[in-house]
């Protein structure tokens, strides 16, 4: 089997193998069964470099070895190492997992933690700026996750069609927790409402020009830039966690 440069260069990144590994490796295969020597001179793998590189390629699990005099070497399927590699990152993000639960278990985890309670504890307002559409909409799906009884979501056209799709599953679990969810939208055509309307109402007021997400009296996300004016990416939100002041925005738009 002959790969081009671009395809032996995927195959390295795609199994995580060096050059060599990845030559002996096809010719293995394309071979069938070989001896050491045989491979090294059809891959033109160095031979002194071929018994080094078959054992690195037997101890990852991609070929094996028939008792015999020379030995030959056999490779395994394709498929069974894809399997052997999926159970392997399975069994690492496992133990990673363990060990990021153990930081709970911490001293200075449970001082920070501590300190962390004591120190918002006293904060009457928590403003955080968050730059960027992809961080803003991460952080909204955050607090929607969060609400407890309701969700206003003031938006424009455009706004809601991103949202109808960015957001569905996360609209689809509140409306399942029985949370009222509002959507205030200067104008929307009839399929976008006929979507919006299966999660919450949907009211239109064509003066609105006002983004923001309202959660529990609680936080609100507004929204600093106006539409299109600026790039998604430097797009701004501002996060206020504050009951005083999401009552005050939550008022304004009950007289919309």
């Amino acid at each position: 089997m002959s790969l081009s440069k671009e395809e032996m260069e995927e195959l390295k990144q795609l199994f995580n193998l060096n050059l060599y590994e990845a030559k002996l490796w096809t010719a293995l295969i394309t071979k069938g069964t070989a001896t050491a020597g045989e491979l090294a001179e059809y891959s033109r793998v160095p031979r002194s470099r071929a018994y080094d590189v078959l054992e690195s390629l037997q101890k990852k699990g991609f070929i094996s070895s028939k008792i015999s005099k020379p030995i030959k070497y056999v490779a395994m399927h394709p498929k069974d190492i894809v399997e052997k590699i999926k159970q392997d990152v399975h069994q690492e993000t496992g133990k990673k997992l363990e060990n990021i639960e153990k930081i709970k278990e911490k001293e200075v985890y449970k001082e920070l933690n501590e300190l962390y309670s004591r120190t918002t504890d006293n904060e009457n307002i928590t403003t955080t700026a968050i730059k960027g559409r992809y961080n803003i909409y991460t952080r909204m799906n955050k607090i929607l996750n969060q609400a407890k009884e309701e969700v206003i979501i003031s938006t424009n056209e455009d706004g809601l069609i991103r949202k109808s799709y960015e957001l569905e599953d996360t609209f689809k679990k509140l409306k399942e927790k029985g949370i009222k969810i509002r959507f205030i939208v200067n104008k929307a055509d009839d399929k976008i409402k006929t979507k919006i309307n299966e999660y919450g109402l949907l009211s239109e007021n064509s003066d609105l020009d006002m983004r923001m997400t309202i959660v529990d009296n609680s936080k609100v996300l507004l929204i600093t830039t106006k539409g299109k004016e600026v790039p998604h990416h430097q797009e701004l939100g501002i996060l206020i966690e504050s009951p005083y002041m999401a009552q005050g925005f939550k008022n304004i738009l009950n007289r919309i």
